[in-house]
């Protein structure tokens, strides 16, 4: 919105038309932008590689890790030579990761209560992507998410 100008008097000078539509271009120039910018994709499978020195107290969550993120909003995480993963639904809004598992041999669904449900802040690198917990009460998840940069494979 363009401020007012006011004579020495009080009384108000009529608005500059050029000023008017030169902020009102700027606006809209900005607007357009920002509409038109494409969000990040995040689907596709990544890899993950956690030495025993990065992760001390899970010896157990050493090794590479894939993780497949698909168009229609799935994503499964397995250790390659290891245990056979997990399946989760995830959303990607900004730069917001929510992850919802709901099955396989290491997810964090224990005694009912949801542990498998998870916020994380995605920056995409030329590599992969980094992430950073936000909420995760899992803690082997929590523990081994963030510890290494995911490594785009396809």
């Amino acid at each position: 919105m363009l401020a007012a100008t006011f004579r020495h008097d009080g009384s108000r000078l009529a608005a500059d038309p050029v000023r008017r539509a030169t902020a009102g271009f700027a606006l809209f120039v900005g607007m357009l932008l920002i509409g038109c910018s494409k969000p990040q994709e995040i689907s596709g499978r990544y890899i993950e590689h956690i030495d025993a020195r990065d992760n001390p107290p899970w010896r157990d969550l050493i090794g590479d890790f894939e993780f497949v993120f698909t168009h229609d909003g799935e994503m499964t995480v397995r250790q390659i030579g290891g245990w056979q993963g997990i399946r989760a639904h995830y959303r990607l809004q900004g730069d917001l990761l929510t992850i919802s598992e709901y099955g396989g041999t290491s997810s964090c669904r224990e005694s009912g209560l949801d542990l498998a449900s998870a916020l994380y802040r995605v920056r995409f690198t030329s590599e992969g992507l980094l992430l950073q917990v936000l909420r995760d009460e899992c803690r082997g998840r929590r523990e081994a998410m963030p510890l290494r940069p995911f490594r785009r494979v396809d």
